[in-house]
């Protein structure tokens, strides 16, 4: 932001979009300062490599976490980025920065998500895979793209955090392998979860389906293939691990006590029914079926991003991202569901990969071994310097005028004889330096 003012001697959009324009900036300041401000924008939004806080952020009420890990706090970042869309379009460094990271990010957090067994953990795994498809969304010129999942996510991720809360207030519990079976008892909570579940997983006619497929047309309209790609498999581990996740709390039979489970009161129940709603209808806000009312709105009056609306790409993108989405579906019931895959198939084949995803690629133990550990010796160092070398020079120069001062208070203790005799002596070594130097003072 220093930079920007330093650059363009304003903090407004408008200045500063008009200054970029202009070439009043440089090309090298433009790619300096849009990195740095998607750096901050990564961690606000839970980007690779600075996301490991936000799944630690699900142990706040569920209420609280269906709020800032849905559609506030953590959708900042990425409503940052789309805020300064002209400033890192003029940057194709920072475009494909952005795009890189967003991809990774996605399949990223989704491979660590299919292997969780805290309801909320996944669905915060979750919520950083969805976070980077935004991220790609703007890094590959889909403006539109990226701020209408921000939308249709901010719907059908509260709904299944406030599910997921109603889920946690029947059983107690959080451990998904506790769970099963409460279809049956919840009765409103199931069917919702299930409309939250389809929407994320792209399923068509649902909000996540509409959206996700502008990402999708957007990476494949830049040129982003490979990244293209990587969205696409991130889509079926997504669809996999929601269906995991529904089937194992909703499905089968009872793995722990369930005599006591009931559904949860209106005042929980109401708020989900309106997130449902929105989860199916959120989408229709800008199809092709029915109108591109949120990119029209977007790009209203502002002609720089008129060319960043609603991203066209060959029909077979769409069916694809159905059938990627239908197919992790499909498996995570034959495994979680009809039970004829087993499901412990990774850890018993691949030991070594299922726990390094598992233990989430140990990058928070990579981080306190590096991190947390170097930033404790660098205080104990600094903590060092300040006792002996900052405190001790401030004690002994209050030491040594203390001592002056008791010396001073001695000299000056009233009595006749002491000061004759200080006046004698200083008499005396006058005297002797008068003589010493012939009277030449």
């Amino acid at each position: 932001m220093i930079l920007l003012f330093w650059q363009t001697g304003s903090f407004e959009y408008d200045e500063i979009f008009a200054a970029v324009e202009e070439g009043a900036v440089s090309g090298t300041m433009i790619t300096l300062t849009a990195i740095l401000i998607f750096v901050g924008a990564m961690g606000k939004s839970g980007q690779f490599p600075l996301h490991t806080w936000l799944p630690d952020a699900m142990e706040g009420p569920t209420p609280v976490s269906a709020l800032i890990h849905a559609a506030t706090m953590v959708a900042a970042g990425v409503y940052l980025v789309a805020s300064l869309f002209p400033l890192f379009n003029a940057s194709e460094t920072a475009m494909l920065t952005v795009a890189i990271i967003g991809a990774f990010t996605a399949i990223f957090a989704a491979t660590i998500g299919l292997v969780q067994t805290d309801i909320k953990r996944v669905l915060a795994f979750s919520t950083v895979s969805q976070l980077g498809y935004m991220m790609l969304a703007l890094g590959s010129a889909g403006y539109v793209a990226g701020v209408f999942h921000l939308m249709t996510h901010a719907f059908f991720k509260a709904l299944l955090f406030l599910a997921a809360g109603s889920v946690i207030h029947a059983v107690h519990t959080q451990d998904i392998e506790k769970m099963g079976g409460l279809w049956r008892k919840l009765s409103f909570t199931g069917p919702l979860f299930l409309i939250g579940t389809l929407a994320i997983s792209g399923v068509p006619l649902f909000s996540g389906f509409f959206s996700k497929d502008e990402i999708l047309m957007a990476a494949w309209a830049h040129g982003n293939y490979a990244l293209f790609w990587l969205a696409v498999i991130a889509a079926f581990f997504t669809a996999f691990y929601m269906f995991r996740l529904f089937f194992m709390v909703f499905t089968g039979e009872a793995r722990s006590d369930m005599k006591n489970v009931h559904e949860s009161p209106s005042i929980m129940t109401m708020p989900m029914v309106v997130l449902g709603v929105l989860a199916v209808v959120a989408g229709y806000v800008n199809t092709s079926w029915f109108g591109h009312f949120l990119g029209d709105w977007l790009i209203k009056g502002n002609e720089s991003l008129s060319h960043f609306g609603h991203s066209e790409g060959p029909a077979w993108i769409m069916i694809v991202a159905t059938l990627v989405s239908l197919l992790g579906i499909f498996l995570a019931w034959l495994m979680y569901s009809k039970k004829s895959i087993e499901r412990d198939w990774l850890s018993s084949r691949f030991p070594l990969i299922y726990s390094i995803v598992k233990n989430k690629y140990y990058i928070d133990e990579i981080y306190n071994q590096t991190i947390v550990y170097g930033t404790k010796a660098v205080s104990i160092f600094l903590r060092f310097i300040e006792i002996f070398l900052v405190e001790g020079l401030v004690k002994l120069t209050t030491a040594s005028v203390q001592a002056l001062g008791r010396t001073g208070a001695k000299i000056h203790s009233g009595q006749v004889q002491t000061y004759g005799t200080i006046a004698f002596v200083g008499l005396a070594v006058l005297v002797v330096i008068y003589a010493l130097t012939g009277g030449n003072l």
